[in-house]
Formats: structure tokens, sequence, C-alpha cells
């Protein structure tokens, strides 16, 4: 009877935490999310030992599958154990009873609904049981399946987006200085416009499936949240160090800050364990010969303490994917 209720435990456990996972769109379960998350640590722990970027990009294939198998195990000890519970209720021709190593046969080939033969319900309840089995196996690896195809197409859609990005500057200075057209914004303003909406898509995506937060690029120009934190620090100088008559409207700045901030903030669980400080203040100066007209440097430093807070979430977001802050400002 213990091991009837034991395993009964471990099925409604793993089966709630695969649907929280791939069904209600709002994160990971309460056994999927610490699981990832000790996953994605050991990796970056080998990341920073060896040093190489490598190493990071197995993190999301990785993490999925871990995850995959953890489900699988948990929900095959979990019948194990309820067959061990059923008295008399598993057993093979002559009726007999098998061994540890028989009933994790048992339940492993019903679950993958293979029928072999050899072992056999021998009472109501486990013929029950069996079929329950049999569809719950069948159950779970729809729902894998269904969770890992919107990732992948996530994965895509992200690097998409962080390539657009990327063709707007190699870096904060570039991208301030390509935008400028000697007179205002105007190019700036309607790439703002253009990539808003994907930023919220991805934005939800990430709420959806956090574990795409570990799916890493070697290169810069797609990776999202490096190219989401270069973009955010450019709109953060634009805004302290240039004159507010050549600035893009009020209502571009805002909605795009917002659109902004809702991809950092929905990165926050990623990043939340990640230590960062505020970075450096950039100077201005490389940017007095592009004709832009540029406040003090004293008053731009002023300035820019106003966003100390944001800026450190940046920083916590860029040294989660990988990168150095210089990354974003001397490429």
């Amino acid at each position: 009877m213990f091991a009837l209720l034991v395993g009964s435990l471990l099925i409604i456990a793993i089966m709630l935490d695969a649907f929280k996972t791939t069904l209600t769109t709002r994160g990971s379960g309460f056994l999927s999310g610490p699981f990832t998350f000790m996953v994605r640590r050991a990796i970056g722990v080998l990341h920073r030992i060896g040093g190489r970027r490598n190493i990071l990009i197995h993190a999301g294939p990785l993490t999925l599958i871990m995850l995959v198998m953890l489900w699988l195990l948990i929900l095959w000890a979990g019948w194990t154990l309820v067959f061990m519970g059923l008295e008399n209720g598993i057993g093979n021709d002559q009726h007999q009873r098998p061994t540890l190593a028989g009933y994790i046969y048992y339940a492993g080939f019903t679950l993958s609904t293979l029928g072999i033969g050899d072992l056999m319900p021998q009472t109501n309840a486990a013929r029950v049981l069996t079929s329950v089995a049999a569809f719950n196996g069948l159950i779970l690896v729809t729902l894998v399946i269904s969770y890992s195809i919107p990732i992948v197409n996530g994965v895509i859609n992200r690097r998409k987006l962080a390539f657009s990005l990327a063709l707007l500057g190699k870096n904060v200075t570039s991208l301030l200085i390509n935008t400028w057209n000697h007179e205002d914004f105007r190019q700036l303003e309607q790439s703002l416009h253009q990539v808003g909406p994907e930023i919220i898509h991805c934005a939800e995506n990430q709420l959806a499936y956090p574990v795409l937060d570990y799916f890493y690029t070697l290169e810069a120009e797609f990776s999202l949240g490096l190219q989401i934190a270069m973009l955010d620090e450019a709109l953060t100088i634009l805004i302290a160090g240039i004159n507010e008559t050549q600035l893009p409207s009020s209502l571009t700045l805002q909605q795009s800050r917002e659109i902004l901030f809702l991809y950092i903030s929905r990165s926050h669980e990623a990043t939340h364990p990640t230590k960062a400080n505020v970075p450096p203040l950039p100077t201005i100066t490389s940017l007095a010969t592009s004709g832009l007209p540029l406040k003090s440097q004293q008053i731009f430093e002023e300035n820019m303490r106003d966003y100390d807070h944001r800026r450190c979430l940046l920083h916590k977001l860029v040294l989660h994917e990988g990168w150095k802050w210089s990354d974003i400002t001397t490429q």
C-alpha cells in the first residue's frame, strides 16, 4: 500500500509539473524550474572554468533533454511503485510475481505502449491501471513534442530579431551615428516602430518558455540579450546626452523604452543570480565629430545617474548571455 501511495504521488506531481510547464504559458513548473536552473548553473561554472563560449552553446539543448529525461524517469519510477503496490497484480504465465527488475521492465514497456506480453496484469485493477499507464506515457510524449516545437521556433525568432537589431550598428556609438542623418533620428524612429512588436513577441515567448534563455550563440549579432542591451543603452545615451529638440518623438521613446524593459523584466528570472555592478559611464566625445547636438559631459553624466538601476539590469543580462559589457561599447 505504501508503494502504491508513493507511486501515485510521484505520477501526480510529475504530470502537474509537465502540464504547468508546457500548457499554461506562465513559465516553468515547481520541479522543472529549479531543475533547469541547476543545469544552467552547472554549465555556467564549466564555462567560467574553461573560458570557452562553445560550452554555453550546449546549454539549451542539454537542459531540454535532461528535463524530458527527468520527467520520464520519475514517471517510470512512479508507475513501477504503483504496480509493485498491487497485490498479485502483475505476473507471468505461471502467475509468479516479478522481481524489482521485472516491475521496472513492465512499467517501461507499458509507458512506451510496446505491450510485449511476457508479463501481464492478473487482476482487474491491474488491467485498468495498465491501460491508464499506457495513456499516461502517450500524453507525456505528446506534451514534450508540443513543448519542443515552439522552443525551436522561439530560438529562430530570437536570432532573427537580434540580427535585425545588429544591422543598426556594431556598438552603441555606431548605432547612434548610423541612425543620425545630420538633422534628426527618423531612421531610428522607424526602426523602433518595426522591431517593437517583435520584441514584445519574444518577451512573451520568454515568459511561456523560460528555457529559451539557455539557448546561446557564438556570434554577437545573433545574441538577442546583447542586442537588446545595446539598443537600450543607446536610447539612454540619446535621452541623457542629446538636445531634446533632436530626439525622436517622446511617445516613440516612451513606448520603445517600455517594450525594451518588458523584455528585460522577463529575463529577470534567468539573470537574477548573476551579479553585476552598474557599468561604467560612457563618454560622448566620440559622438562630437558626427555633428550631433550634444550636452556637456557633466550634464550627461548627471542625467545618466538616473538610469543606474536599469543599466545594472542590462549589465546582468549581458553577463548572463556570456558576454562582457565592453562587447556593446567597443566591438
